[in-house]
């Protein structure tokens, strides 16, 4: 039976592991789980949270965090600004890793990473801008989510998210049948106005053959 697991880079011993139950928390800090992000900022920290956001499951080596600073430009884990680019972002720097597994030697294509409200899949989520890197498939960070297009200059005009033509990310076909296929994203986001944002989702749509 084929299977879609959300995997992050985290743990006593950190390695890929699926996030199962727990959930992505941005934060404003790398240590803190509950520290709040200010409006019109972008996260400092990456957490696996047992809830919204619940505990911080990370143990001593939090989930890695990609800071959006500008479109190519990102900040990994507190570190200076650098060129977003697929030499600079280490597969282990990733925030997230999309994770294809079957019994039997797959190929992938058509697929699509978006973000939504966790209700409806053509729903943004609510209250924030979210931006996203795919390592192999992309030149710059992408804008995937902008409730409000109130966001920063250069950010698309509109009612921005959701599984919708033009405000997904199109994944990177896998052309060659392997049991395992992985694709890794920088992750960012940032709340529109004050107060926690939990109408926050990220969906994955693949065919295989």
């Amino acid at each position: 039976m084929a299977t879609i697991t959300f995997e992050a880079y985290y743990g006593p011993t950190p390695s890929w592991q699926s996030l199962g139950a727990n959930r992505l928390v941005f934060s404003g800090s790398l240590t803190n789980l509950n520290a709040m992000v200010l409006a019109g900022t972008f996260q400092d920290g990456t957490h696996a949270g047992s809830g919204t956001p619940g505990s911080d499951v990370c143990a001593t080596n939090h989930v890695r965090n990609t800071k959006w600073i500008d479109d190519t430009h990102v900040s990994v884990n507190g570190g200076a600004s650098e060129v977003l680019n697929d030499t600079n972002l280490a597969d282990n720097e990733c925030t997230l890793r999309v994770h294809f597994n079957d019994s039997v030697a797959r190929a992938c294509q058509n697929g699509r990473l978006y973000c939504f409200d966790g209700a409806t899949a053509g729903n943004p989520a609510v209250g924030l801008d979210v931006a996203a890197y795919e390592k192999g498939n992309s030149t710059q960070w992408f804008h995937l989510n902008d409730y409000s297009a109130a966001g920063a200059t250069g950010w698309q005009a509109g009612n921005v998210g959701g599984d919708n033509a033009g405000e997904l990310i199109s994944m990177g076909a896998r052309g060659s049948a392997a049991t395992d296929q992985h694709w890794y994203y920088a992750l960012s986001a940032s709340p529109e106005s004050a107060g926690g944002k939990a109408s926050f989702a990220f969906g994955v749509y693949l065919e295989y053959y």
